[in-house]
């Protein structure tokens, strides 16, 4: 079984989650790597990957990838704990939405390994100015897009 990420990104996530990043959710919080959205939706993109990776399917609703995050074990970089509260995106004070059940990987050929892109698993409810961040399950890429490309990734 291979991770993506060390349990030290993993601790990083958790600090920031339990933390000052959950405390108010309508203040737009920059941060080392982006704003508090972009690591909202990091952390939902590792923990739904990390889901997916040990359990063989993707979470089939929030609060099994809740139960998931807060059986963690701290050498996996858990607890993790995700809040309601945290699901809300500080840009456009919306709930993230998750896309549950989306496979990271296509149901035939090979399950194992490194994701390049997998599909959008988390995205911005309406963003701000036309444009929303999304975030890719397997790499955690995230990338602002304006509504024709969100269309394209998430029919």
């Amino acid at each position: 079984m291979t991770t993506r990420r060390t349990p030290l990104v993993f601790g990083a996530l958790l600090a920031w989650a339990v933390g000052g990043g959950c405390s108010r959710p309508t203040q737009e919080v920059v941060t080392v790597d982006g704003t508090a959205t972009q690591m909202r939706l990091s952390t939902l993109s590792e923990l739904y990957t990390a889901f997916t990776d040990r359990k063989g399917r993707p979470p089939e609703h929030f609060e099994e990838m809740r139960a998931f995050g807060a059986a963690l074990p701290q050498s996996q970089g858990g607890p993790i704990s995700v809040t309601e509260e945290f699901l809300v995106s500080p840009r456009d004070k919306s709930p993230l939405v998750v896309r549950y059940k989306a496979p990271l990987r296509p149901k035939s050929g090979d399950s194992t390994g490194p994701v390049a892109d997998g599909p959008v698993v988390s995205h911005e409810h309406t963003g701000v100015g036309g444009r929303r961040f999304v975030v890719f399950g397997g790499s955690n890429r995230i990338e602002q897009v304006d509504e024709a490309r969100f269309k394209e990734l998430v029919p």
